[in-house]
C-alpha cells in the first residue's frame, strides 16, 4: 500500500512540475539589428518599434513596451507598464559614463554605476531615477566594430520594477552578430 502511495505522490508531483513549466513557458520574438550587429529575444506580448526616422534623427535603435503608446507616452508602474529603449551613441563607453556623472541635478544623487560584461563586451550598468521618481536600469555596452569604431548601445528599462526580470532575460539573450 505504501509503495502504491509513493507512486501516486511521485506522479502528482511530476504532473505539477511539468504542468507548471508548460504553463509558465512564454513565447518570444527575436529583434535583429543588422546595421550594428546585435540581436536579442523579447516577450511576444511586448510591442516593438524600430523605424528609420527615429534611428536617423534620435539615435533610437528600438523601443519595446508592454502597453500601447496610444494610451500613454510614459509607462505607469502602478498598471505594470514598462518601456525598454535602445539607443546608439557614437562615443566611447567612458565618455558616455562621464556624461551621466555630470547630469547636473536631473539624476538621482545616488546614481550607481558598475562595470560588467554583456555578451562578451565591456559594459556599465547604471541605476538611477529621473524627475518622475521612476527607477531606471540602463546598460551601456561597447559595440565598437570596424564599421563603427566608437559605438555604444544603451539599453534600459523604466516603469514597473516587478517586470525588470523580463529585461534581464532580454540582456541574457543578447548576442553580437558583427564581431
Amino acid at each position: 500500500m505504501r509503495a502504491h502511495s509513493k507512486v501516486i505522490l511521485t506522479t502528482v508531483v511530476l504532473l505539477i512540475v511539468v504542468g507548471g513549466m508548460y504553463f509558465y513557458t512564454q513565447e518570444s520574438h527575436v529583434f535583429v539589428d543588422r546595421e550594428y550587429g546585435f540581436k536579442f529575444t523579447y516577450p511576444a506580448n511586448w510591442l516593438i518599434t524600430s523605424d528609420a526616422y527615429n534611428r536617423a534623427s534620435h539615435g533610437v535603435a528600438f523601443q519595446l513596451s508592454n502597453f500601447r503608446h496610444a494610451d500613454s507616452v510614459l509607462p505607469d508602474p502602478k498598471k505594470g507598464q514598462n518601456i525598454v529603449y535602445g539607443n546608439i551613441y557614437y562615443t566611447t563607453l567612458s565618455e558616455r559614463l562621464d556624461n551621466y556623472n555630470n547630469c547636473h541635478g536631473d539624476c538621482d544623487p545616488n546614481l550607481s554605476a558598475t562595470s560588467t560584461t554583456i555578451a562578451g563586451h565591456d559594459a556599465v550598468v547604471l541605476l538611477y531615477k529621473l524627475e518622475l521618481e521612476t527607477p531606471i536600469t540602463s546598460y551601456y555596452i561597447s559595440i565598437a566594430s570596424s564599421k563603427f569604431p566608437m559605438a555604444v548601445l544603451a539599453i534600459g528599462i523604466t516603469g514597473d520594477p516587478r517586470n525588470f526580470h523580463q529585461f534581464q532575460e532580454m540582456l541574457d539573450s543578447l548576442q553580437m552578430t558583427n564581431n
